[in-house]
């Protein structure tokens, strides 16, 4: 019996999900190794006071608004983000395409960022507000074909339960809202953009609404026989005449021979 060859292939198949979760992972495990670094210290967002305040000239508070969202000071909380975005992430990469979801990822968190560094005291870490904009996504797709399914409407209400009652929650309800405002703002794009038209760009093909054929009278279509007959003897060929015996003979005066 012939062996079966097994042939697996690796497939990048959503490269800003996967990017985003392996730049997580790598800082981790950097922090893990070399605790002295100070990775953490500097994936921050900062504050609007205290010791991470916020400022123009400081350039660790200007890249701490970029960089907070790949936090792992807390292992849980990265860690069931990260699971939420390897859930969520691809099946909304394919719907609105990997520039798109990339642009909202960056939205979602540097506007995160910047209201904390107005309005809060302590300084932010983690990238919720990703999440939550990813859930908001699943949701509101779901919401596009007209139904409201249970499991996407549990996954919201269970993101937002999470971040409620999660410990040590910085700067605690004021940091839930900004999560949630974060990942909101982040998921408006998704009505700036179509994905129904986007296929139709990458695919080159345009789905026109059906149209019902015209009825044609039962007068301008009926044709008697003799017409049929006709019409047909018209479109055939001429046939030429079969040559006669008469000119295979030869003729000399009046005799054939």
């Amino acid at each position: 019996m012939p062996k079966r060859k097994i042939n697996l292939k690796f497939v990048y198949d959503a490269p800003v999900t996967l990017s985003f979760i392996i730049i997580a992972l790598l800082f981790f495990i950097i922090s893990l190794i070399a605790p002295k670094a100070g990775i953490q210290e500097l994936l921050v967002a900062p504050s609007a006071s205290g010791a991470a305040k916020f400022s123009f000239t400081n350039i660790k508070s200007i890249l701490g608004l970029f960089l907070y969202i790949f936090n792992g000071k807390e292992r849980l909380l990265l860690f069931t983000n990260l699971l939420f975005v390897a859930l969520i992430g691809p099946s909304m990469e394919e719907r609105y395409g990997s520039f798109i979801i990339g642009i909202m990822m960056f939205v979602s968190g540097i506007f995160a960022g910047v209201l904390n560094a107005c309005f809060c005291k302590d300084p932010m870490y983690g990238c919720s507000s990703i999440v939550f904009m990813l859930v908001l996504l699943n949701a509101l797709m779901n919401f596009s074909k007209n139904k409201i399914t249970g499991t996407a409407l549990s996954m919201l209400i269970l993101f937002i339960l999470r971040e409620v009652f999660i410990e040590n929650h910085p700067n605690k309800a004021l940091g839930v809202i900004i999560v949630l405002a974060g990942g909101l703002c982040g998921s408006l794009f998704a009505f700036l953009t179509s994905p129904k038209a986007r296929s139709e760009r990458k695919t080159g093909v345009t789905v026109e609404p059906y149209k019902k054929p015209k009825s044609k009278s039962s007068k301008s279509t009926y044709k008697s026989r003799e017409d049929r007959i006709m019409e047909k003897n018209k479109k055939a060929p001429a046939r030429k005449p079969a040559a006669s015996h008469d000119d295979d003979a030869t003729v000399v005066g009046t005799l054939k021979f």
